[in-house]
């Protein structure tokens, strides 16, 4: 088996046919699997629609954790034991594909082994129905920025990462998924291979990553938030859990900010 597509969905019965329609009508011609993971409040029944084709595995089950990040971590790992493809493409339940996003992947397969990457993404607007270019942030490209400012991996989305399915086997093996709980899978992935194995961008816009009212990172985008900033003292904890930290600006801030917190409440 080449690829097998990890979708994890969660009350996202708008946007989840759309998603596995996506994955059907890819124009790759070899075999590939379709594993859903669904925790969704209930089962929805017109699912079953898709159960006759053979490369579809569906697994239902109610939330294992109240932490949304953890839950869909959780649904990943538990598809991956249940997956055989050598290529591991992630995707979200409201998240889509372009459909030749696995034809332009296999002809880099040969390449993939020890990099994780990411291809680029659009951001579909679902209340407007139009989309447009996620740009990769013009300062991240200097060594200024990376290395005295903040060295954070520019990130698109859970859906624009694919790898070798011993990347994901290794992360599962090394990394406490139930530490650093509100960090989702695609900045721990990628700090994680950061660490042990090496970042690729794949040039090609592939993956449609959907913006509306129920995306998981809404809570955490107010820059004046108290989520804002209690998620991105968890990255600095994850960084140090993972030995990968860099004593630059954001490094710092954070430092003395969890000072602050921590000489506050004790």
């Amino acid at each position: 088996m080449q690829f097998s597509i990890l979708i994890n969905t969660h009350n996202q019965e708008k946007y989840i046919f759309r998603c596995i329609d996506s994955c059907l009508k890819q124009t790759y011609l070899g075999n590939f699997e379709i594993l859903i993971f669904d925790t969704s409040k209930a089962r929805n029944i017109k699912i079953n629609n898709y159960l006759k084709y053979k490369n579809i595995k569906y697994f239902y089950s109610k939330s294992f954790s109240k932490i949304p990040e953890l839950n869909q971590i959780i649904k990943v790992k538990k598809l991956l034991l249940a997956s055989k493809g050598k290529i591991i493409c992630l995707l979200d339940g409201d998240d889509f594909f372009c459909k030749d996003k696995l034809k332009k992947i296999l002809k880099i397969s040969d390449k993939i082994n020890n990099n994780l990457y990411q291809n680029f993404s659009y951001n579909y607007l679902e209340q407007k129905k139009k989309y447009n270019k996620i740009l990769f942030p013009f300062y991240k490209k200097y060594l200024f920025y990376r290395y005295i400012i903040n060295d954070w991996p520019f990130i698109s989305g859970t859906s624009s990462l694919f790898f070798d399915r011993k990347i994901l086997k290794e992360f599962f093996r090394k990394v406490d998924i139930f530490k650093y709980c509100t960090l989702a899978i695609d900045i721990k992935l990628m700090m994680f291979a950061r660490k042990f194995f090496q970042i690729k961008f794949f040039p090609y816009y592939l993956t449609f990553k959907s913006i509306n009212n129920n995306n998981l990172s809404n809570k955490y985008n107010n820059f004046f938030s108290i989520n804002f900033w209690s998620r991105r003292l968890e990255q600095t904890a994850f960084q140090e859990y993972l030995v990968v930290y860099k004593v630059n600006f954001n490094y710092l801030i954070n430092k003395i900010l969890s000072f602050i917190i921590g000489f506050k409440t004790n």
